[in-house]
Formats: structure tokens, sequence, C-alpha cells
């Protein structure tokens, strides 16, 4: 699985009458965030990655950088882009897989933080409705982590 499409996902998921999301068409924050392009093998390989305090660093100011775009740090004004949302929910996502891992030790809260600052950014440009792009991003780490085991099983000797 390279890139796919969140819409398409979610237009499957609708298709078997699930209420994970109800997508609408338009260029609103919200529709821009469902309609992202997640780049799920970036996921994968930084979620394989073995943590440290460089690794924790890194995430923590690329998760910062995100939410500091144009040098406005969560401030009013300022659309969210494609690409914008595309970040925000590759980040949203590998942090949630990070997350469900039982080696992060002193990292835990560096990661738990990153968390809280992109659940703020996905409030600020939903205006306070984050429901359905946290849905969305729940999903997309239940296939990223069912990925992820079958990799495993694959790659273990029998």
């Amino acid at each position: 699985m390279d890139r796919f499409d969140t819409v398409a996902v979610c237009n499957a998921q609708l298709q078997q009458n699930s209420p994970l999301i109800e997508k609408k068409v338009g260029d609103s924050s919200i529709d821009f965030l469902l309609g992202a392009r997640i780049d799920t093998d970036w996921i994968v390989r930084k979620a394989r990655t073995k943590f440290n305090v460089d690794v924790a660093n890194r995430l923590k100011k690329a998760v910062y950088q995100i939410g500091q775009g144009n040098r406005r740090w969560f401030s009013g004004g300022g659309e969210l882009s494609t690409r914008q949302a595309s970040t925000i929910l590759d980040y949203m996502v590998l942090v949630e897989v990070l997350l469900e891992r039982d080696d992060l030790g002193a990292y835990r809260d560096d990661v738990v933080d990153c968390r809280e600052q992109l659940l703020m950014q996905i409030n600020r440009y939903t205006e306070g409705q984050p429901d359905r792009v946290v849905s969305l991003a729940r999903f997309l780490v239940q296939r990223i982590q069912q990925q992820l085991a079958d990799d495993q099983r694959k790659s273990k000797p029998r």
C-alpha cells in the first residue's frame, strides 16, 4: 500500500453502512482533512523506527513546525491547504500508531505532547468539531496497525 485517498477509504466504509464518517463535498477545512492523501509507506517506515532521544526531538520539532505555519502559532487567519491537511493527518496517524507501542519508555510523554499539539491544530481548523477527523484517524491507525502486524508475521521465519 503506497498512498491512498482517504475519501475512497471513507466511501468504501460508507458503502458498508458504517457510521464512521459523513462526507460532505466542499472546500472547508474539514473536507481537506477528510480528503487528505495519506502516505502510508512513510507512516509505516517511521513507525518501525527505534525510538530514542533524537527521534523524539525530531518528532516534536516537526509537529510544532506544522502548527507554526507561516510563523503564526495557532493564530487566526489563513486557510488550511491540501498539503497541510495531508501532513497533519499523516503525523496524527503516526503519533497514534507510536502510542500503541510498548517500548517508548521515557519518551511516551513527548509523543503524548505531539498528539495534543496535533489535536489542537485539528480542533482549530475544524472550528471545534474534530470528531469526524479523529474518527478517520482512528480508522487509519487500525489499517496501518494491521499492515504492520501482517508484515511482522511475514518476516518471521517458520
